[in-house]
């Protein structure tokens, strides 16, 4: 295995058994756009805790979340 291979299948296994956890032991909709709460506040959350850029930088702006989490 290469050196830099290591990292990224760790890496690519601690995604996987991150996003397992949460399909398998979260409520439905909880933190989904289907969520009244989460809906509200997503574009803060995305914005203040996630990518930390201010608000007014995605005016106008079109984004694309290409993750699956698979």
């Amino acid at each position: 295995m290469h050196d830099l291979e290591e990292p990224l299948n760790l890496a690519s296994t601690q995604t996987k058994d991150t996003f397992g956890y949460q399909w398998d032991q979260l409520s439905y909709g909880e933190y989904m756009i289907t969520d009244p709460w989460f809906k509200e506040n997503v574009s803060n959350i995305i914005c203040q805790e996630e990518v930390l850029i201010k608000p007014e930088w995605f005016k106008g702006k079109k984004i694309l979340d290409a993750g699956c989490g698979c």
